[in-house]
């Protein structure tokens, strides 16, 4: 027969293998559950074409701004030059043939 010390110990063995045991397998489920939260690898290349196609949209928004910006400078630098001309015209005597 087993003494009694033996057995209170292999029961307090049992107990706290059974312990660990129990934290281990909350462990294992926490980790399950955050890699259950991961995104997948096709998640991320759709994620990583999807953000390379917003930047060569905004790229091209940029572009368009530039030229629309220079165009429009040139206008305006047009328009002064024509109303200076005619600021020219308004204040030079005209010529009368008589």
């Amino acid at each position: 027969m087993m003494k009694k010390g033996v057995f209170e110990k292999l029961l307090n063995k049992v107990i706290t293998l059974r312990e660990e045991l129990n934290r281990e397998a909350t462990i294992i489920q926490d980790l399950k559950t955050k890699l259950l939260q991961r995104p997948g690898i096709e998640d991320v290349a759709v994620l990583k074409r999807e953000l390379v196609q917003v930047q060569t949209l905004m790229d091209n928004m940029t572009l368009e701004r530039e030229r629309e910006s220079e165009k429009l400078k040139g206008e305006c630098k047009q328009l002064q030059a024509e109303y200076a001309n005619s600021e020219t015209l308004k204040t030079c005597p005209t010529l009368d043939p008589e």
